[in-house]
C-alpha cells in the first residue's frame, strides 16, 4: 500500500518510521534526534559559511540588488587622517583628510561600486565629504591645542567647473584668514593633456584659502616640468602599481624626486603600503612619506602622542 505524501513532513515521518528500527539494529541511523547538536550548539556557527539557509531559500533577493543613493554610498564611508612624515623635519606635520569605504576598505575615490544610482554625482560630494572632514578636523586640532598642516584633496574638475566651485568654497570662506596657513589642498585627478595655464588658474583661484598647494600626478618627470611654474609648492605621486622590476621602478620615483627638487618642490609620496615601499620611497630622496605602513589613520590632526617613526629610516641625503 502507497501512503499518501502531500509534504516534506509526511516524507519525513514517512522515512522516520520505515527505517529507524532497522538502521538502529546495524548501527547507523537516519532522522535520530539523539545525537543531533542542541540549540546552543548551532547558536555560534549560524552565519557560517556562503551558501543560504533553508529560510532564505523563499526570501525575495530583491532588495539586494537595489541602487543605493550617494547619501548611503557615503554612509558606509569613515572618515580619518594619515599623517605624513617629514623627513627633513623629521617629524608628522600634515594631515591628508580621507574617505575609506568600509565594505571594500579602500579610498573612497577608488570605488567603483555597481549598484550606485548616479556614480557621475559621486566625486563632487566625496570632495565635499573631504573637505568637511578637513575642517571638522582643523577645529579639533587647534582647540586642542595641536599643530600641523591639515591636507585636503579635492579632483581637478570640480575647481574647474565655476558652479561647483563655488558651492564647494562656500565652506572654505567661512574660515577665519588667519587659519589659512593651517591648510594645503591637493589637486588631484588632473586630466591627461591639461595645459600648464589651466593649472595656474585653478592654483591662483585656491590660493586665498589654504597656506599650501599641492598637485597629485602620475610619476613622470614630465608633468613636474611642465606644472613647476604654475604656483603650487610640491608635487605627490605613488609608487607604480604595474611595475614588477624594482631597478626600473627605482630609476623612475629618483628621477620624479630629483626633477622636484630641481625645481625646488617637495616630492610626497603616498599611499605607502608596506615596509619596503617606505624604503623605496625614502632611498629615492623624495621629502614627505605617508600611508598605512607610515602611521596609521588617525582621528585628529596634529596628534601625534604615540605615532613612531622609528620604522622610517634616515637617508643619508637628510641630517
Amino acid at each position: 500500500m502507497i501512503e499518501k505524501i502531500d509534504s516534506l513532513k509526511d516524507l519525513v515521518e514517512y522515512v522516520r518510521s520505515h527505517t529507524a528500527p532497522a538502521n538502529k539494529e546495524s548501527g547507523v541511523t537516519f532522522f535520530d534526534d539523539s545525537g543531533a547538536p542542541q540549540a546552543d550548539e548551532l547558536k555560534p556557527h549560524a552565519a557560517v559559511g556562503a551558501g543560504p539557509d533553508l529560510a532564505d531559500l523563499d526570501q525575495s533577493l530583491v532588495g539586494l540588488f537595489q541602487k543605493k543613493t550617494t547619501a548611503t554610498f557615503l554612509k558606509e564611508c569613515r572618515a580619518g587622517f594619515y599623517p605624513a612624515y617629514s623627513l627633513r623635519r623629521r617629524g608628522f606635520t600634515a594631515f591628508d583628510a580621507v574617505a575609506i569605504h568600509t565594505p571594500s576598505n579602500q579610498s573612497a575615490d577608488q570605488v567603483n561600486d555597481p549598484f550606485l544610482d548616479r556614480p557621475e554625482e559621486l566625486p563632487f560630494y566625496l570632495d565635499r565629504y573631504i573637505l568637511t572632514t578637513g575642517l571638522l578636523g582643523l577645529h579639533r586640532m587647534l582647540t586642542g591645542g595641536h599643530r600641523g598642516v591639515v591636507m585636503i584633496s579635492v579632483s581637478f574638475d570640480t575647481l574647474a567647473m565655476s558652479k561647483l566651485r563655488d558651492i564647494y568654497f562656500a565652506r572654505l570662506k567661512e574660515v577665519p584668514g588667519g587659519l589659512t596657513k593651517f591648510i594645503g589642498i591637493i589637486v588631484r585627478n588632473i586630466p591627461v593633456g591639461t595645459p600648464a595655464s589651466r593649472i595656474a588658474e585653478v592654483m591662483a583661484y585656491i590660493q586665498p584659502f589654504c597656506g599650501t598647494r599641492i598637485l597629485r600626478i602620475a610619476p613622470d618627470f614630465k608633468l613636474i616640468d611642465l606644472y613647476a611654474n604654475s604656483g603650487g609648492h610640491g608635487f605627490a605621486t605613488w609608487l607604480p602599481a604595474d611595475e614588477q622590476d624594482g631597478g626600473k621602478t627605482f630609476q623612475t620615483m629618483s628621477t620624479f624626486a630629483k626633477r622636484a627638487a630641481l625645481h625646488r618642490q617637495e616630492c610626497i609620496i603616498t599611499d605607502l603600503e608596506t615596509s619596503d615601499d617606505v624604503s623605496t620611497a625614502i632611498a629615492v630622496g623624495c621629502t614627505y612619506v605617508t600611508g598605512p605602513a607610515v602611521a596609521p589613520l588617525i582621528d585628529t590632526p596634529g596628534v601625534v602622542e604615540g605615532l613612531t617613526a622609528t620604522h622610517i629610516l634616515r637617508h643619508a641625503g637628510f641630517s
